[in-house]
């Protein structure tokens, strides 16, 4: 079966944007969480920056020690799955696999991997060992998924009646000179944020800008991100 549902990217918070940015477009080779990739992998292993782990992939952290697992495979650097922790299995199981209908790939008694398509990224689903809770922090992370926007209201209302928790409620987001995009966004039972968008208006807003990179670069430079977060490191300013 087809699903109506298509996996686009994974939100979360860093600190030092410049850094970031040298670590995500010089060593991961993104453009401006899994991943496989044959040359990413051969280059990281000779060297030496990156550990290898159990299961043969090699594991490294961005600045903000978000870690990133890299195996070999795709030559186009494809990101195959994002992993996240849950305080009970079976609670998120029934919250993803039965309320939002994403099928079940691979299942343990420690993880359940789920994917709305066989060539979409997972998603990963472990759960925590003994008393441990999740503790983020400051930080958050979202997975956002394109979905029909004439569709959103009635997902909205089906999470609703289950009494699963909405962040937003659906709206419709306006962007000068570009399309509108329609967004709802959820949190599971853990509270990881879930941002199903409608998939028309996405689709014509992510279309490839080639002056992004260069655009990313000079905001970077002119914004004075990176002293601002020299000083919070040193505790000299608080965050906002």
């Amino acid at each position: 079966m087809t699903s109506i549902s298509r996996a686009l990217h994974y939100v979360f918070k860093i600190g030092d944007r410049k850094a970031s940015y040298e670590f995500y477009t010089k060593i991961l080779y993104m453009k401006a969480i899994l991943i496989d990739s044959d040359q990413i992998y051969d280059e990281l292993d000779k060297a030496g920056n990156a550990r290898k782990t159990d299961c043969g992939r090699l594991a490294i952290t961005d600045p903000d020690g978000h870690c990133f697992k890299i195996g070999r495979g795709s030559a186009q650097h494809k990101i195959s799955c994002v992993a996240v922790n849950v305080a009970d299995l079976s609670k998120s199981i029934d919250y993803w696999h039965n309320l939002l209908d994403m099928p079940i790939a691979e299942k343990t008694d420690k993880h359940v991997i789920l994917s709305y398509g066989a060539e979409q990224c997972k998603w990963k689903l472990c759960q925590l060992g003994g008393d441990k809770k999740i503790d983020r922090g400051t930080a958050f992370g979202r997975i956002a998924f394109a979905y029909p926007g004439e569709k959103l209201l009635e997902l909205q209302n089906k999470v609703k009646a289950a009494g699963g928790k909405i962040i937003n409620e659906l709206v419709t987001l306006e962007t000068p000179g570009k399309a509108d995009v329609q967004v709802v966004i959820l949190a599971d039972p853990n509270d990881h944020e879930i941002c199903f968008v409608g998939e028309a208006g996405f689709k014509d807003l992510s279309r490839v800008d080639s002056q992004a990179d260069a655009a990313m670069q000079k905001a970077i430079a002119d914004d004075d991100s990176n002293e601002w977060f020299s000083q919070f490191k040193n505790g000299k300013k608080a965050a906002e």
